[in-house]
């Protein structure tokens, strides 16, 4: 296990990819917080309200504890991102790709001030999320389950892309253009059988 528990700013980078912590835990309590300089992977992260960045890609299992803001984008190729019914901020784009998942969880809010991007990964939003400009989709899979999802920009698929509405509340609010290309698919839950 590895604390960072500052009070000035801390920055964190790894020279080979292959790096990675068991267990990282941020306690960091400076207004300048921690800042990713590169890839970054690890097994296990916790955080407290610091003021997290990230210039490289973060790959781990994280569930929030309590409302997060991350003042840079999030890009992520593994691991799962649960935010377990609390508000994450991501005041960059948020781009999933590969094996890596989000799952939002009743009551939750996701709001990304810039793209989502989703290559080959997987969202289940269960709560509203809010993209502030362009969604763009390939190969992935989006699950709107009891929720609302506003996309301000436009909204693009491609490849063997998949959106499921799971319930007739569901809604997705599309201010740009739709493109549906490659073998996307919108269905609601009558074409899964309930499922």
């Amino acid at each position: 296990t590895v604390i960072l528990n500052g009070t000035s700013k801390q920055t964190v980078s790894f020279e080979s990819d292959y790096s990675k912590f068991a267990k990282l835990i941020i306690q960091n309590t400076s207004d300048e917080g921690v800042e990713f300089l590169t890839n970054v992977n690890m097994d296990k992260f916790e955080y407290n309200e610091a003021k997290l960045s990230m210039k490289g890609s973060f790959n781990a299992d994280m569930e929030l504890k309590d409302n997060l803001t991350i003042y840079s984008g999030l890009k992520m190729h593994s691991g799962l991102l649960n935010l377990n019914g609390y508000k994450l901020v991501v005041e960059g784009s948020l781009d999933m790709e590969d094996d890596s998942k989000l799952e939002s969880g009743e009551g939750s809010e996701l709001i990304v001030e810039d793209n989502l991007i989703i290559k080959g990964a997987s969202i289940r939003l269960k709560g509203n999320a809010k993209i502030e400009d362009n969604l763009t989709m390939t190969d992935g899979l989006l699950w709107i389950d009891g929720s609302y999802l506003e996309v301000n920009g436009e909204m693009e698929t491609s490849g063997k892309s998949k959106l499921k509405m799971v319930d007739e509340d569901d809604l997705l609010v599309v201010k740009g253009n739709l493109t549906m290309g490659g073998s996307s698919t919108i269905k609601g839950n009558e074409y899964y059988g309930g499922n």
